[in-house]
């Protein structure tokens, strides 16, 4: 955190960012202080001075700070872009992307978590359909599987990456194929389990009472979840 916020100060002087900077600052710091030192760089747009060989050495460490730091840092320096090179790297850390037998691949809960992030950055704002309905299923269905430990950090980053992608869709032309695959039924179906669907036709949502959705929401919560009763549960 302490260098990634002093990357991204104003006077910090990356006017110049070149690769064989990045590369000899490497060995300088811990690789934890390295690998915000490269998000950093993403969020500041430098790091695509990187080749793709400079990339691939990061991914290979297995360290997860530098992997989360390269796959969120190449994904802000594309940011909106849907560059579809980067786009790759991040499906190759989403098993649910992945064919078999791929999908097995050992993948920590933080590198699938940080790549879902990256794919909301990268097609933020492009109402991709594909991207969306991938996000949709991951946010729906993808909490009760075992591709991933921290299944809850899952779900909400995927809800994140939902909203990146088809923020500012609901006025555009766009919106006419978003519209197909019925976002507001489906995350609302996702919140209660099906119980209680109440969606008008324009597809908002009606505010309901705290009682309805908390009995819901706690009678299918998933063993282990913690709920905080105090929770506001109104739309």
């Amino acid at each position: 955190n302490n260098t990634i916020r002093s990357s991204t100060i104003p006077n910090t002087p990356f006017t110049c960012v070149t690769r064989n900077w990045i590369l000899y600052n490497r060995g300088k710091t811990t690789l934890t202080h390295h690998a915000g030192f490269l998000f950093a760089l993403g969020l500041l747009h430098h790091l695509n001075v990187l080749a793709v060989t400079d990339i691939y050495e990061y991914l290979a460490t297995g360290h997860d700070p530098t992997t989360i730091g390269i796959l969120l840092g190449m994904a802000s320096s594309k940011d909106g872009s849907s560059d579809a090179s980067i786009s790759k790297m991040l499906c190759l850390h989403i098993p649910a992307l992945l064919p078999q037998p791929f999908a097995e691949m050992d993948l920590t809960s933080a590198a699938q978590v940080a790549a879902i992030a990256g794919i909301g950055l990268l097609f933020r704002d492009t109402g991709n359909c594909l991207m969306a309905e991938f996000l949709l299923n991951e946010l729906s269905h993808g909490q009760s599987t075992a591709r991933t430990i921290d299944s809850e950090s899952y779900a909400l980053t995927a809800g994140l990456a939902l909203g990146m992608v088809t923020v500012g869709m609901a006025r555009s032309k766009r919106n006419v194929s978003l519209a197909a695959l019925g976002i507001a039924q489906r995350l609302h179906d996702a919140f209660t389990c099906g119980r209680d669907v109440l969606i008008d036709k324009e597809h908002s949502l009606h505010a309901v009472t705290n009682t309805t959705y908390s009995q819901s929401f706690l009678s299918n919560r998933r063993p282990g979840m913690r709920v905080s009763r105090d929770f506001n549960f109104n739309v």
